[in-house]
């Protein structure tokens, strides 16, 4: 794609962000190189992208708010980072480079710093140990395991499986205060439910609870 001085830039970033994100590098996309025409439209197309790059969001398939989806296997990570450092060895400058921007934040600094420095990968019993991973289960396990952990999340009241999924990607995007400071509110709010409300009785009472999955009560 040729980007002129006097293009639309919001269209043409528009259109690299598609083609770069779109499908998490499962498709082939009709663009492949941007070729801005002078330094000066070259400096604000990169400007551009790194802002708009900067307010994508991962999700699932299934959350209206998500822009692109996760890599989907260690095959489509191994491919995405075998695409950069070819730029990178060709003389490319990533100016947003997200190889190992979470990994740091998930496993610490010295993990990173290892791996990075010496390319090796890790395997499923080493991504386990260092919270990659919730749990490592032999391959022919796999389908049972992720039935059985489906079906008790299933049975917990579905206002509280959603704000404790929110809490912790909050907690894992942000800084601590602003992470404890949104725990806490969605700690309150749950205690406007029927549900909670059934929790503590079931509790009290010693039996199992009766969840209805109800939304906040109106007062």
């Amino acid at each position: 794609m040729i980007v002129m001085p006097d293009a639309d830039l919001d269209q043409a970033v528009d259109a690299l962000i598609g083609a770069g994100y779109g499908s998490a590098g499962e498709r082939c996309m009709a663009i492949s190189v941007a070729v801005p025409v002078g330094e000066g439209t070259a400096d604000r197309l990169v400007t551009a992208l790194k802002e708009h790059i900067a307010t994508l969001r991962i999700g699932r398939s299934d959350d209206a708010e998500a822009d692109f989806g996760p890599l989907v296997s260690r095959d489509a990570v191994e491919r995405v980072r075998r695409y950069v450092d070819i730029g990178v060895t060709d003389g490319a400058e990533p100016v947003v480079d997200g190889r190992d921007f979470f990994l740091t934040r998930a496993v610490g600094k010295a993990k990173v710093m290892e791996v990075c420095l010496t390319g090796r990968t890790m395997d499923a019993t080493e991504a386990e140990r260092a919270g990659l991973v919730s749990r490592g289960v032999p391959a022919d396990e796999l389908l049972g395991e992720a039935l059985a952990v489906a079906e008790t999340v299933a049975g917990m009241p579905l206002p509280v499986a959603m704000t404790a999924k929110e809490a912790v990607s909050r907690a894992f995007e942000t800084a601590l205060a602003e992470g404890a400071r949104f725990e806490r509110r969605l700690f309150h709010a749950v205690f406007a439910t029927e549900d909670q409300k059934e929790g503590m009785t079931a509790f009290v009472d010693k039996r199992p609870p009766c969840f209805r999955h109800s939304l906040p009560m109106r007062r």
